[in-house]
């Protein structure tokens, strides 16, 4: 290593050197008391419905419970063969009317599913009918709403003439609170207490079960409603001064459970800040009541297909987070890259290309011909093995027009005409190269896809 780059490695080490003082010095440690709360941490990875996860796994260890990251998922690959299955959704943020159609479908088998409102109505309420809720448009949710489940969206009444069930039941969440607060030395201001208070006599409501049990549950603060159109009666409805946030009713074979918000069955907080989730009023106990006698229970992060905030990539929240550290890492490559690529020696003259000769060409052309031969061959056993796959799933495939399979393969697949099209029609004898990537790249299409397709 010559003298001057010695030079400059040096400088580099004590550029580093200086950066971890820097930050050395700059770290504070004081004591602190804080309330640590892993749940919170845990909920934010896991999803809100880790307290309901393993509140039945202890309530009914002989019932299975599957977690799922998106509806599409559970329902493609989940066993649902067993019996009646209880779907719980933590969010419907970003679904869709096609996902809303396959997950009723899915309910009017013989399954039950707990359904929450998307969060664009519990944040703004109903005021602009053309503002979009998650994948589809405010105007069309209501309307699915109210076509599929009988049941229309009112604003919650300011009223405050509680039941005496909903009462006491509001009263001991303040307890709760005033104790947490006691526990961790903070004070609470009286005034804000008592407008919890009456907001929780407002929104709270009272269930009457069919087996006799009287139930409070408490969503929040949530300015929407349900009410029922007229012909529809469903099993259990929520009672309240400000409406009804919770609703059970058929629906086919199975049932539906309408929620306003899912706080209720979010984990507990410690200290006990909020004023709903699963260790308040009765939700753990209703929790347990709509997962008896259940085959398995699934518990799924999100409805629609789509995320709308992705995460951002792991090296962009270490650089927002450690920036100085980065830097030093980007110093250190840029030093190890410009030291390996030092060159070493004389410089050596490659020699030019020599012309080919008639024998190298005649190779060439000989390859490219074997080739086109060999694509064909492929080409046919790949339209062959698709035809088989296709014969399994549908036994009538044989007596199908052409116009009928074209369109049974893209319903069942999900597929554009033109990629299903090419396979149901002869093929070419010499493709060429770019015919002969279309064709790898859609087979590889219908392949995947059949893997998820339910024979028809």
């Amino acid at each position: 290593m010559s003298g001057r780059n010695k030079i400059l490695l040096a400088l580099l080490v004590l550029v580093m050197l200086a950066v971890g003082a820097y930050i050395g010095t700059n770290i504070i440690t004081e004591p602190r008391l804080r309330w640590l709360n892993p749940s919170a941490a845990q909920a934010h990875l896991q999803g809100k419905l880790l307290a309901v996860e393993a509140f039945l796994k202890k309530q009914t260890p002989g019932t299975p419970v599957k977690k799922w990251r998106q509806w599409q998922g559970a329902w493609k690959r989940g066993d649902d063969s067993g019996g009646d299955i209880l779907l719980w959704l933590e969010s419907t943020r970003m679904a869709t009317e096609d996902d809303y159609d396959t997950l009723l479908d899915w309910v009017a088998e013989g399954h039950h599913v707990v359904l929450p409102l998307p969060d664009e109505y519990r944040d703004a309420g109903a005021e602009d009918e053309e503002e979009d809720v998650g994948g589809m448009s405010e105007a069309a949710y209501r309307n699915m709403l109210k076509a599929y489940l009988g049941i229309e969206l009112a604003d919650a009444a300011k009223n405050t003439a509680a039941a005496a069930e909903v009462q006491s039941a509001c009263r001991a969440a303040a307890q709760t609170r005033q104790q947490a607060a006691t526990v961790v030395k903070r004070s609470v201001d009286a005034e804000g207490a008592e407008n919890r208070l009456q907001r929780c006599h407002q929104q709270a409501n009272r269930i009457r079960l069919p087996e006799g049990r009287t139930l409070v549950w408490y969503g929040g603060d949530e300015p929407q409603v349900f009410k029922p159109a007229a012909g529809t009666t469903p099993l259990w409805q929520g009672e309240g001064a400000g409406g009804s946030h919770i609703l059970r009713l058929p629906y086919g074979e199975g049932t539906v459970l309408l929620v306003t918000s899912m706080q209720a069955f979010w984990p507990p907080e410690e200290p006990q800040w909020d004023e709903s989730n699963l260790n308040l009023f009765d939700h753990a106990y209703l929790s347990a009541y709509l997962a008896a006698d259940k085959s398995a229970v699934w518990l799924v992060r999100e409805l629609g297909s789509k995320d709308e905030n992705p995460p951002a990539p792991a090296w962009w929240r270490l650089w927002q987070s450690q920036p100085l550290l980065m830097i030093s890492l980007a110093l250190l490559l840029a030093a190890g890259v410009w030291h390996v690529a030092v060159r070493m020696g004389a410089r050596r003259l490659l020699p030019a290309a020599q012309e080919r000769d008639l024998s190298e060409h005649l190779r060439a052309q000989g390859r490219f011909e074997s080739q086109n031969r060999v694509r064909g061959g492929q080409l046919a056993w790949m339209q062959q093995q698709l035809w088989q796959q296709w014969q399994q799933q549908w036994p009538h495939w044989p007596q199908m027009s052409a116009q009928e399979r074209l369109d049974t393969v893209c319903r069942y697949s999900g597929l554009p005409p033109s990629v299903v099209k090419i396979w149901l029609e002869p093929l070419p004898a010499q493709p060429t190269r770019k015919d002969w990537l279309h064709y790898l790249r859609t087979h590889r299409r219908l392949m995947r896809m059949g893997r998820g397709v339910k024979q028809g």
